[in-house]
């Protein structure tokens, strides 16, 4: 109907009443129609389409990332914190101070 329409065969109105609806309904559903006629002659990309980027995960896959790093990082701050207490030895016991009166 749409392209009797588009031919000047018939015009919106005849058509639209031909279908049983309105004048409205019928431009709306021939402006779809149309849009989809565009869309389906553009080629699209060749191959199989991309898996669709799911941000929740990537951002929760960067986020593990980095406190992975973050552990490492505090992981190898206390060997060489310890480390350093074997190279010093015992830690002298503090001395404590008796108050006078």
């Amino acid at each position: 109907m749409i392209m009797r329409v588009q031919a000047g065969l018939l015009t919106a109105t005849e058509g639209a009443k031909q279908l049983g609806i309105s004048r409205k309904t019928y431009y709306e559903l021939e402006t779809k129609a149309l849009s989809g006629m565009m869309q389906a002659i553009h080629p699209g990309r060749t191959g199989r389409p991309k898996n669709a980027v799911d941000t929740e995960k990537h951002a929760m896959a960067k986020e593990i990332k980095t406190l992975k790093q973050k552990v490492a990082l505090n992981q190898m701050k206390l060997r060489i914190r310890d480390l350093f207490k074997e190279l010093n030895g015992p830690e002298p016991k503090a001395k404590t101070v008796k108050k006078t009166k």
